[in-house]
Order: structure tokens, then sequence, then C-alpha cells
């Protein structure tokens, strides 16, 4: 077997998951890869631990079928993500953008959430409300992020189509798709 990357020699130091391990008790990789696959429902814990999600509603255990596909995660859970997004320290650079048709772009968390607070509020006023499906045709720029955010932050559930996909990213025919008036979540969208 040919290895196509190996950990820098700090990877204990300097990265996520070589604090987790460390916090974990683990030496090295392959220790904390036999954990994640031995123990899944420790692992995970461990992961929800260490990045400390908060969840609105706690999960009643780490997983609730194996079954795959299929599998049941975090049942009872529910949470945010663009919350946990958007926790970050206020002058910590959250975006960083290039683009061949304007100058670049930096913003701070702090300038990310007011942005995120300001569409949110012009979501909420337009009726958005928990569980309302919103569709767009955006690039991909910083203000797709905000808007996105928004939809999470307001309950919704979003779904976007390129701009460079074309017009054919957003045809909808009707006779291939006639059962699809109604969704059940956001992976069945299209």
């Amino acid at each position: 077997m040919t290895v196509m990357w190996t950990p820098p020699r700090d990877v204990f130091e300097t990265t996520e998951i070589g604090r987790f391990a460390r916090r974990y008790g683990f030496e090295s990789f392959g220790a904390l890869q036999r954990w994640s696959v031995e123990d899944l429902e420790g692992f995970w814990q461990a992961v929800w631990d260490f990045f400390e999600l908060r969840a609105d509603t706690p999960h009643e255990r780490v997983l609730g079928s194996r079954d795959m596909p299929g599998a049941e995660w975090f049942p009872g859970a529910r949470l945010n993500y663009a919350e946990h997004m958007l926790r970050a320290d206020a002058d910590a650079v959250a975006v960083v953008a290039r683009s061949n048709t304007r100058g670049p772009i930096e913003l701070t968390f702090g300038e990310l959430r007011d942005r995120v607070a300001r569409a949110r509020a012009g979501l909420q006023r337009l009726g958005v409300r928990r569980g309302d499906r919103v569709v767009a045709y955006l690039p991909n720029i910083p203000e797709t992020l905000v808007a996105f955010l928004a939809i999470a932050f307001a309950n919704g559930v979003g779904d976007c189509a390129a701009t460079d996909g074309g017009e054919s990213a957003c045809l909808f025919d009707e006779e291939d798709d006639a059962e699809s008036t109604e969704h059940d979540g956001p992976d069945q969208l299209k």
C-alpha cells in the first residue's frame, strides 16, 4: 500500500483532531481510528462533547439504529448548526473570499453574525417560519453563505442551485418528479 499522506510530527499540538485524540488519551491515529469503529457510541459522544454542541432538545442516546443505510444518530436532539458556525470569537476571520468580478472580501465572525441577523430579520418579515423551504439561484459568494445561515437560524430549509450549473440546474420536469410535491426533509429537495 502506498502512503498518500503522513501527518506532521506536531499534529497532536496543532490540529483539532490531535487535540481531540490527546484529550481522550490516544497517542496514535491508529488507536483513535480503532476506537471510532469499535465503540461508535462512546466515540461520537466524545465528538459531541469535544465540540461543545448545544441542543435545544438533548439526544436520548447516541445511536438509535445501526442499520446501514439509515443509521439514526443522536435521536431526539434538536440543534441549529448555524448557531454553532457563528459562535467563534467576534474578531476572528470567518470568511475569506476572492472573485474575478470584485475585490477581496474578509468577514470576521462578528461581521458575519451581524449580516446573518439582518438577513434573518428580513426573512422573518417575509413570513419565513420553521420548516418553510427557501430556494435560491445564487453564485458561490459570501452573500450566499449569509443567506443560508439566516435561513437555518429562521429554522427554514434552504436549497440552492449555483449559477455555474446554468439553467439546466433549475429545470423541473413534472412528469419525472410528479411525486416530489411533498418533501420530508432537506435531503429530498431537488
